[in-house]
Parts: structure tokens; C-alpha cells; sequence
């Protein structure tokens, strides 16, 4: 596809969702179709692509498409994330000196994480390859795992295809049969693992964060060298780190069922 194509195609990504910004109750295929003055064929390209992507849902039972929440986080991604950093800063400040080890803080970001705080002890010999603004893809990493479960598990096949995977170690999961059994994990347990996954020596645990909608946008990680992982370390990481994601959550209005 040239550039003018793929200018077209975002030009017509945008008029898709402002259609669907004006019709609360969503439209089907051929109400799209008509009023954007597009063949089906080309309607039902972009529709899918943005449904991929988070940006629209639809409906299983009258396939009408509508507007997802996450459309809002684009708007919204520059003025919250100071608020939610000092909303969460506290509680992750607990958190270290709860279990002394390196915290991540991060927020979905297409088909990555991105980190927007770090908190390491002091006496920590061992420095992650980490950094505030560094991205990460969604499949190689704990936090990664927490937003492809509660955000894409119904569309996994076609996030999958968007990923250019990268065996990032021996235990990179590049199987998405493999990631689909992880996924149904992490939502039954509410927490995810990165077993050496994006680095070498270093094992994750991740649980997410979530607003007063049930939407999770953001999660929390402890990261823990492997010459001190145990089992009194797992569940004592376990232990503060989903205390401190509930208390962050309650904080933004979520109130668990």
C-alpha cells in the first residue's frame, strides 16, 4: 500500500468514528456503509481494523457497531497521567518498602506498555533495563499480559497479527495457543507472570489497575532477580502488590463486585 493509500485509509478510520460518536446505539454494516457513501467491502476493512485495534466494539447479538471507552484514552492520556502518577505515587511508595524490589508503573499504549514510574531500593545491586518512557511490546511482559487479558482477549487473533515477534529470550511466548492459555489464567487468577520473558534473570509479577469504569489502563509490576525468587518472596510480593493495585483502583472510583 503507498502513502496516499494509507492516508486515505486513516482519513477514512477518522470519518468511521465520528459517524459512530453521533449514534449512541451504534449502527450495522450497511447503516455505516450508507451514510459514509463507501461499498461495503471497504466499510467492513476499516470497521474491522478499528475493532482490532479497542477502538469500537460490536454487538454479537445485532452486529451494530459502536464507540469503545477506549477512544477516550487518547484524549485523556496527557491530562491523567500526571494525576494518576500522583494518585498512585503513595501506594507505590508502600509498596516498596514493603517488599524492597524495582516497581514499574505503566499504561497501555497500542500494542505496547509504556512505563511512566520506577521505583527501585537503594541497595539494589542489579539494575533493570528499564527506564521511564521506555515501550515494551504486550506479549513478552508481565504488565504486557495484564492489558492483552482485560482488554483484547476477545479479539486476540487480530492484536495478534499487528505484533512483529521477537524472541526476546528462550522464554518469549510467541505461541499465541500458549498466550491464549496464559491469558485465561491471569483473568482467573487476577495477576500475571513474566518468567524470564523480556530479560534474562529477571522474574515479574503484574496485576492490574482498574478506573471507576472496570477498564484497565494501567498496572502495577515488581520485579524480582532470580537468585531471590522464592516461594516466601512470591507470596509475600503477591500479598502487597494486589493490595496496592486495589487501593490504587479504589482511589479512581472502582469498586470490586
Amino acid at each position: 500500500m503507498n502513502n496516499a493509500n494509507n492516508v486515505l485509509s486513516i482519513l477514512k478510520a477518522f470519518d468511521l468514528l465520528e459517524l459512530l460518536s453521533r449514534y449512541e446505539n451504534g449502527l450495522s454494516l450497511t447503516d455505516l456503509s450508507n451514510n459514509l457513501k463507501w461499498n461495503k467491502a471497504t466499510t467492513h476493512r476499516i470497521a474491522n481494523t478499528l475493532l482490532a485495534r479497542g477502538y469500537i466494539t460490536q454487538n454479537e447479538e445485532t452486529l451494530k457497531y459502536k464507540m469503545s471507552f477506549k477512544i477516550l484514552s487518547l484524549g485523556s492520556k496527557l491530562l491523567n497521567e500526571t494525576k494518576f502518577n500522583e494518585i498512585a505515587a503513595p501506594f507505590l511508595k508502600n509498596l516498596l518498602s514493603e517488599i524492597n524490589e524495582t516497581i514499574h508503573l505503566v499504561f497501555l499504549d497500542g500494542l505496547g506498555v509504556a512505563y511512566i514510574d520506577k521505583l527501585e531500593p537503594k541497595d539494589m545491586p542489579y539494575r533493570m533495563n528499564t527506564y521511564i518512557g521506555k515501550r515494551n511490546p504486550l506479549y513478552s511482559t508481565a504488565v504486557g499480559k495484564i492489558m492483552l487479558a482485560y482488554n483484547y482477549m476477545d479479539n486476540l487473533d487480530e492484536i495478534w497479527a499487528g505484533f512483529d515477534l521477537k524472541s526476546y529470550t528462550p522464554n518469549t511466548i510467541v505461541s499465541i495457543d500458549k498466550m491464549r492459555d496464559e491469558l485465561k489464567n491471569i483473568l482467573k487468577n487476577g495477576y500475571a507472570y513474566d518468567n524470564e520473558e523480556q530479560e534474562l534473570e529477571i522474574i515479574c509479577i503484574a496485576a492490574p489497575v482498574f478506573n471507576n469504569l472496570g477498564t484497565v489502563n494501567y498496572a502495577v509490576s515488581v520485579s524480582i532477580p532470580k537468585n531471590r525468587f522464592n516461594k516466601e518472596k512470591e507470596e509475600k510480593v503477591l500479598k502487597y502488590l494486589l493490595k496496592t493495585t486495589l487501593e490504587i483502583s479504589q482511589n479512581l472510583g472502582y469498586s470490586p463486585k
